[in-house]
């Protein structure tokens, strides 16, 4: 292999971190210099993947129950097939008819849109959106009162407010054989909840818009996600990943590490290989049984993304998770509970600060950038955003324009407009806070530490009413509570790679737009058929039970039991806003400053409590390489851990088809 390295490497004064972003730099050539960009090819191949891939994710994550062909932020459904396409079909074509091959550019267009678009079938939005407008209504006849809060909300918020409706039982228990899926009766929720869904998801693109010259030329972020696809993409032969015997060892690796292991789910003689540990058994005595490790876990693609991670960054993930853990320990030791009882505890609350307070602090150091974009606004430089996705105008109108429409939404549905607007801002905070995570550490599996609500409950909730605090807790499970496939991350990674020598930033805007599109009308088909033939109880337990559950309930319990202001909660909140901006500040006056606020915000997640083990693997091995070969031996070993990232998306869409044709059960490999 070229011994120049893959995107994203920047060498430092003794240093080694793949730390300049995947848009920097470019191959010197590419075939597409001599033949156009032909931008409705590309556009047309991603949505047909589009269409595809959500077609058969909600049978093959929910019915099948395999590991999720969507279920983080780099979905190893997207990237098996984006592998197939680029290094099996393509090279078929070019060979037999070299006009209906794809270049580099148009294969990143057709990777862009399967990693934004097909998520909507699973958590991106009906995995919750289906079941969370049956439940009032179906759990209903079980005793639960949920169905009374929605009286006075638009019928269009429900599929039905009628316990009876058979509309409501078969979507829980199966349609009757012969009955054909009734996909009309859905229309308006398919309206009402599509324009809330467009709004934000414009606002978020166009947001992404105006971050993308901060992040990727300004900071230089290191984008690990976009990394792999740009590798897979490229076409020249001194850079083709696939002539690399160490990357093949990599994808070799994971394949007999998850092949003994089916074949261990399959037949029990065969002896698991490197099993989950529990590590609860380590410590059964207190203090110590408080650290709560649970169970430690591999997961190759963490350890594969982390390895291409600046050390401060991987470092701050597990520091500051064992640290936290740590203080349990104490507490306990001090009497207290290891964990503070609240509306969140005390690792929440701290990381609800430190997210709030790390979205203020990166919106303030960007503000040369934002002097930038005021400067374009005014014409004092018309043409300095020609290459940009889309033009600053553009993009602060639509940001005005969804914010207005989301606010109307969400007074439609009965939540008034402080409510509304104190949720929306918190919800814009969380998500360009987890972008920034995505973009610059790389994790696959993101989650918030908190949802907007959780935030306000602190300082108490007697202004909520059952109505208001059920819509609320509705719209906030349905679009804001699960970002392990959002597709802001997604969007901010494809145009990582927007530039006028590779992708040009329009046509990329247009396709993902359209492939959000597709992705919204082929999940709907894909999740509610899946969920009628089936009968959802059969499907997703916690999607269509423990969250309309959690949710709903302690919608009833604010309304109903106001919570009083919680003042350990909000000092939690506070120490965590006042570490995470020291530790920007530090960040920024001092280069021996290696703890970075990523860890503060994602320590508490339920991601992190699946992921730090294989975070920690991760960064120990690239500090093993760098420590010991210095830069070259990293640039060596990158191509293995690529391979460890491409091997988990490989097996998971063998082990998808053969599940598919055998009705075996295939045992997930990766967090869901």
């Amino acid at each position: 292999m070229h011994s120049g390295g893959y995107a994203g490497e920047k060498e430092t004064a003794g240093t080694c971190d793949a730390g300049d972003t995947v848009a920097q730099e470019a191959p010197e050539h590419h075939p597409h210099s001599a033949t156009p960009l032909r931008p409705v090819v590309a556009i047309l191949v991603g949505a047909g993947g589009v269409a595809f891939l959500c077609a058969i994710t909600p049978y093959n994550d929910y019915h099948l129950k395999n590991t999720f062909l969507y279920g983080n932020h780099l979905p190893i459904g997207a990237l098996c097939l984006f592998t197939v396409l680029a290094w099996i079909l393509n090279p078929l074509l070019r060979r037999l008819r070299p006009s209906l091959a794809l270049s580099t550019p148009e294969l990143l267009i057709a990777w862009s849109m399967w990693a934004t678009g097909a998520s909507l079938a699973s958590s991106a939005l009906w995995r919750y959106l289906g079941p969370m407008v049956v439940a009032p209504a179906y759990f209903a006849n079980a005793g639960r009162r949920w169905i009374s809060a929605f009286s006075g909300s638009p019928d269009a918020l429900l599929l039905s407010k009628d316990p009876n409706s058979p509309l409501i039982r078969w979507f829980y228990e199966g349609i009757p054989p012969g009955t054909p899926i009734p996909y009309l009766a859905w229309i308006p929720v398919l309206v009402s909840w599509g324009i809330l869904f467009g709004l934000f998801t414009v606002l978020f693109i166009a947001l992404c818009a105006l971050l993308r010259k901060q992040w990727v030329e300004r900071e230089r972020l290191t984008f690990p996600l976009a990394i792999l696809p740009l590798e897979i993409a490229v076409e020249r032969a001194d850079r083709a990943l696939y002539r690399n015997r160490l990357f093949w060892a990599g994808v070799l690796f994971v394949a007999v590490h998850h092949g003994i292991n089916t074949a261990h789910a399959l037949s029990p003689s065969v002896p698991a290989w490197l099993a989950p540990v529990d590590t609860n058994a380590w410590f059964p005595d207190p203090p110590w049984n408080a650290l709560g490790f649970g169970t430690m876990e591999l997961f190759f693609a963490v350890i594969g993304a982390v390895y291409l991670l600046p050390a401060e960054v991987s470092f701050s993930l597990w520091f500051t998770f064992l640290v936290l853990h740590l203080v349990r320990v104490v507490r306990v030791q001090m009497g207290l509970d290891p964990l503070m009882i609240g509306p969140l505890h005390h690792e929440g609350a701290m990381g609800t600060g430190a997210l709030i307070v790390w979205a203020l602090w990166m919106l303030w150091t960007a503000r040369s950038h934002w002097q930038h974009v005021w400067r374009v606004l005014i014409a004092q430089e018309p043409y300095a955003d020609r290459h940009e996705p889309m033009g600053y105008r553009t993009a602060v109108l639509l940001v005005g324009v969804c914010l207005t429409g989301i606010l109307a939404w969400l007074y439609w549905a009965g939540i008034p407009l402080w409510i509304a607007a104190t949720v929306t801002l918190l919800f814009i905070l969380i998500m360009v806070v987890l972008t920034r995570v995505v973009a610059e550490a790389g994790l696959l599996f993101v989650q918030t530490p908190f949802i907007p609500t959780d935030a306000m409950a602190f300082f108490g909730t007697s202004y909520f009413t059952t109505q208001t605090a059920s819509a609320t807790l509705l719209m906030e499970v349905v679009i804001m509570h699960d970002p392990r496939e959002h597709p802001m991350p997604a969007v901010a990674n494809a145009y990582s790679l927007a530039r006028p020598s590779l992708l040009p930033a329009r046509w990329l805007t247009k396709a993902l737009a359209l492939a959000l599109c597709v992705g919204f009308i082929a999940g709907f088909f894909a999740f509610v058929g899946v969920s009628y033939r089936y009968g959802s109880v059969t499907l997703d337990y916690y999607g269509t039970n423990m969250a309309p559950h959690w949710s709903l309930d302690r919608a009833l319990g604010y309304g109903e039991s106001p919570l009083r202001p919680h003042t350990g909660g909000i000092l939690a909140m506070s120490i965590g806003g006042v570490l995470a901006l020291w530790l920007g500040w530090m960040r920024s006056r001092y280069i021996w400053c290696q703890i970075s606020p990523i860890g503060l915000v994602m320590a508490s997640t339920y991601a992190m409590g699946r992921i730090y083990f294989s975070v920690f693997l991760g960064w120990l091995l690239r500090w093993l390489c760098v420590r010991l070969g210095g830069l070259h031996s990293y640039r060596r070993y990158l191509p293995f851990f690529l391979g460890l990232l491409l091997g988990e998306a490989l097996y998971g869409g063998l082990a998808a088809l053969f599940s598919t044709l055998t009705g075996a059960p295939v045992p997930q490999f990766l967090p869901n």
